[in-house]
């Protein structure tokens, strides 16, 4: 399994192959990504410039739950007590 992402060189590269006039086709050869992969990127950039790139939407999550402290505290009590249930973990850290 490749990288999940295209970098803005790959999708750069892409995008000029296709300035080309270059089939689909040669171009996920080339590039060795998968078709839906180039035709999502050819989607986005249809209604660009031809010198910009589309930029990668940031990944959507929501506000965390416990802080890095407590998840440190957690996995020490877990490594010494291996046998813990969540519910008890719970009402050792609120």
């Amino acid at each position: 399994m490749g990288p999940k992402n295209l970098s803005d060189v790959e999708k750069a590269r892409t995008l000029a192959l296709r300035e080309e006039k270059v089939t689909v086709n040669q171009i996920v050869k080339r590039t060795g990504r998968s078709k839906a992969t180039i035709m999502r990127l050819l989607a986005a950039a249809r209604h660009l410039s031809p010198t910009t790139i589309p930029w990668h939407k940031p990944c959507c999550r929501g506000p965390r739950k416990t802080t890095q402290l407590t998840d440190c505290l957690l996995k020490l009590a877990v490594t010494r007590n291996p046998r813990l249930t969540a519910k008890e973990l719970k009402k050792m850290y609120p």
